[in-house]
């Protein structure tokens, strides 16, 4: 059994070592019983989404943690999501990016979440 959760303050530090990243943004955590087995980090700003990274030991788990990170995006109203273009690039098409109108900062991926959650992807 597994639970996809904002991170526990305790584990801060060993899941920014986990993603190798040092975001100011959010983290959702993959707690199973062996422990932490995922994690993902994005940020809100401007009323858009920024996916920053996604890392899993299984996976399987790819799919169920970047879904969760879009559908946390989605019940808070953020419908404009974007993801760094690089060694993700085929991952975050699989969860439907598509190329953005335009690249800012290496922000060269895009989805919007309208219906993503209630119609066929």
């Amino acid at each position: 059994m597994f639970k996809i959760i904002p991170i526990l303050k305790d584990d801060l530090d060993k899941v920014k070592a986990y993603l190798n990243t040092d975001t100011k943004g959010m983290i959702l955590a993959c707690y199973e019983e062996e422990g932490i087995t995922g994690a993902a980090s994005f940020d809100i700003e401007g009323g858009k989404g920024f996916f920053e990274d996604m890392k899993t030991d299984k996976t399987e788990m790819e799919n169920v943690m970047g879904k969760a990170v879009l559908n946390f995006l989605e019940l808070h109203g953020i419908l404009d999501v974007y993801a760094k273009t690089g060694t993700k690039d085929e991952y975050f098409k699989t969860l439907g990016f598509k190329p953005a109108e335009k690249e800012e900062n290496g922000w060269g991926l895009y989805l919007n979440l309208e219906g993503y959650f209630t119609h066929q992807h």
